[in-house]
């Protein structure tokens, strides 16, 4: 037994000794084959002050779907999430770079819980001109607000 557990631990020895050799020979082949190039951090994405409307599906109006209807000002947010024929919550927050960071309220029991949705930025031509895009991920921009996104956004920002 004694035999045994000193072949054991030779062995284990060797095996550890020649996977730290291969594993420094293929560390140093990958630095010297590729060049060491600065990092670029990525641009910070931002939401513009103004409304915003969003909708987990591209079309308004949807069952099931959620949507949320919200004003940034100098990176404030207040806006409501709602579903249609349902209830809705209101909610506070700000932009951070790369995520929208909300405060929602249940609207029975005031509770508070916080939700971040990640920013999404491209850049796209229009006439001839690069110009930076933001949306939210998971979400579709929906545009102009009708009746029902004008009444919950005056209900949540009047608080």
């Amino acid at each position: 037994m004694l035999g045994f557990t000193a072949k054991q631990t030779k062995w284990q020895a060797f095996f550890a000794v020649a996977i730290a050799l291969l594993g420094n020979i293929t560390l140093a082949t990958v630095a010297q084959s590729e060049p060491q190039q600065p990092r670029q951090l990525p641009e910070a994405i931002a939401l513009p002050n103004g409304t915003h409307f969003y909708g987990q599906a591209p079309q308004r109006d949807q069952l099931a779907v959620e949507y949320l209807v919200f004003t940034v000002d100098q990176g404030r947010v207040q806006g409501a999430a709602y579903h249609v024929q349902s209830e809705y919550a209101c909610f506070t927050g700000t932009v951070a770079p790369d995520t929208l960071q909300l405060a929602i309220t249940d609207p029975y029991t005031e509770e508070v819980s916080d939700y971040a949705i990640a920013l999404q930025g491209e850049t796209i031509i229009v006439a001839g001109e690069a110009q930076r895009q933001t949306s939210l991920k998971g979400y579709h921009a929906l545009g102009e607000l009708g009746e029902l996104e004008r009444s919950l956004l005056a209900a949540c920002t009047t608080r």
